[in-house]
């Protein structure tokens, strides 16, 4: 398993945003490699994928931001396991 924290001067975030794109996920529109180019310029945002046998397995976004009252929060979004059913890992317990 290789968990990775995307950055916006990747590479490869086509072949990513392909692979979300094509997975099962919890969102109706696709994504795009802009609009993840975007959500990464912002040092406050994290976007995971965790691969499996160099295949995507899932993906886990946060956003950060500041309370008024000064303290920093993480907000922690997982999405739906990217496997499809019949693999391996297809769903958590």
């Amino acid at each position: 398993m290789v968990v990775r924290r995307l950055r916006p001067i990747d590479q490869d975030l086509a072949k990513i945003v392909e692979q979300i794109n094509s997975a099962s996920m919890e969102i109706d529109e696709p994504f795009t490699q802009d609009c993840l180019t975007e959500f990464l310029a912002d040092d406050r945002n994290v976007y995971l994928t965790v691969h499996i046998d160099g295949q995507l397995a899932g993906t886990l976004h946060a956003i950060g931001y500041l309370h008024p009252a000064g303290q920093r929060y993480c907000t922690w979004m997982r999405s739906t396991p990217t496997r499809r059913s019949g693999d391996k890992a297809s769903r958590p317990p």
